[in-house]
């Protein structure tokens, strides 16, 4: 990737800067030049990007050969949530849940999703997302109103399990769910049928 990209400058930890030592011209400690960083400038830069401008490069899994570099500008980001505004809608009061990991397409639909409707992003830990107790629980208490997940951790042996064996009083925790984004897999008929009101896209 670093290759790919042609980088000529990373801000980089002890820890990591030695694995970029040859494939990078200049590598910044973060946590090594603490005087130096600390005469930069802080203010937030001009903004200058324009719709067709790359926003960033996701690669491919590589399972057809080395893995391939996908641009995507930030028009194509943008584009994401008027295109379902005829079936959902956000605003600045949702809580979304970020459950996938950086590096996978979805992660782009929960990070941007409540950072331009002016709503919140509740991050959610690894051993969280893979606990269904756990994430039931996170979701619960940070008032999730956007769930993404795939359809093994929604319904029915998942978060889905979780919901879908208690009654009133569990609905009645939950009801702040009002959408319910799943990709990756086929959704599971059980989700299919409207529970409170809440809104499945997939």
């Amino acid at each position: 990737m670093a290759q790919d990209a042609k980088l000529a400058h990373l801000l980089a930890t002890r820890e990591t800067a030695g694995k970029f030592a040859d494939a990078i011209p200049l590598v910044t400690l973060m946590d090594g030049d603490a005087e130096g960083l600390s005469t930069c400038q802080d203010s937030d830069p001009p903004g200058t990007a324009k719709p067709g401008d790359l926003m960033y490069v996701i690669y491919t899994s590589g399972s057809t050969g080395k893995p391939k570099g996908v641009m995507v500008s930030h028009a194509n980001v943008t584009r994401l949530f008027p295109a379902s505004s005829d079936h959902l809608s956000f605003g600045p009061t949702d809580v979304w849940s970020q459950v996938h990991a950086y590096s996978f397409g979805f992660s782009v639909w929960e990070t941007w999703g409540p950072l331009l409707h002016g709503g919140r992003l509740a991050i959610l830990p690894d051993d969280t997302v893979k606990s269904p107790e756990m994430l039931f629980d996170s979701v619960c208490r940070e008032g999730v109103t956007v769930l993404s997940a795939t359809p093994l951790v929604i319904p029915p042996n998942g978060l889905g399990g979780r919901i879908h064996k208690h009654s009133t009083s569990l609905a009645a925790s939950l009801c702040h769910i009002q959408r319910r984004a799943s990709a990756g897999r086929t959704v599971a008929p059980l989700v299919h049928a409207p529970r409170g009101g809440c809104a499945l896209a997939g």
